[in-house]
C-alpha cells in the first residue's frame, strides 16, 4: 500500500520549499501527468511521486536544463513515450480533416437554420395576426360597451322624467 504525505511534508524531506515541490509538481501537470488529490484538492504524493520529482530535479540541477524539459525527458524514459510540446503541436498542420464532410455538415446545418428561420417567421406572423384580432376585438367591445351605456343613460332619463309627473298626468299620459 503507497502512503501518500502532502507538500509541505516532502519539501522537509528534499531539503526545498514547498514552493519549489508546487513548482515542480505543476510543470510535470502541465505535461499531462497527475497527481492525486484529497477531498480538499490538495496534491498528495506517493513514493513514487516523490522519486519523480527528486529525478527532475537532479536533472535539472546535474545537466543546467530548464525543468520543462527536464520533464520532458523524465517522462519520456519513463513511459517509453516521446512528450510532444505545444510548439510541435502548432507548427505541424492538420491534415485529417475531410474537408467534403465538413462542407456536407455546414449545408445541413444552414438548412436547419433556413427551417427555423422559416418557422420564425411563421410565428411573427401568426402573432402579427393574432394582435390585429385581439385589437379590433377590443375596439368592438368598447363601441358595444359604449352603446350600452348611453342606452342606461336615456333609460334613467326617461324614468326620472317619469317620476316627476304628477298621478294625473300619468294617468292620462300628458
Amino acid at each position: 500500500m503507497d502512503v501518500f504525505s502532502n507538500i509541505n511534508d516532502i519539501a522537509k524531506q528534499l531539503g526545498v520549499s514547498p514552493s519549489t515541490i508546487k513548482k515542480y509538481y505543476l510543470a510535470i501537470e502541465k505535461q499531462g501527468f497527475r497527481f492525486r488529490r484529497n477531498q480538499q484538492g490538495r496534491v498528495m504524493l506517493s513514493s513514487d511521486d516523490v522519486k519523480l520529482i527528486r529525478a527532475v530535479m537532479q536533472i535539472k540541477n546535474e545537466e543546467g536544463e530548464t525543468i520543462e524539459t527536464a520533464v520532458t525527458k523524465i517522462l519520456s524514459s519513463i513511459t517509453g513515450v516521446t512528450v510532444i510540446t505545444d510548439e510541435e503541436i502548432h507548427t505541424e498542420p492538420e491534415t485529417s480533416i475531410d474537408v467534403t464532410v465538413m462542407t456536407e455538415e455546414f449545408d445541413k446545418m444552414k438548412e436547419l437554420l433556413l427551417k427555423q428561420q422559416e418557422q420564425i417567421n411563421q410565428l411573427l406572423e401568426e402573432q402579427q395576426s393574432n394582435k390585429k384580432l385581439l385589437e379590433t376585438d377590443v375596439n368592438s367591445r368598447d363601441k358595444k360597451f359604449m352603446e350600452l351605456t348611453r342606452e342606461i343613460q336615456e333609460v334613467k332619463k326617461m324614468i326620472a322624467a317619469d317620476q316627476e309627473k304628477t298621478f294625473w298626468q300619468r294617468l292620462f299620459n300628458k
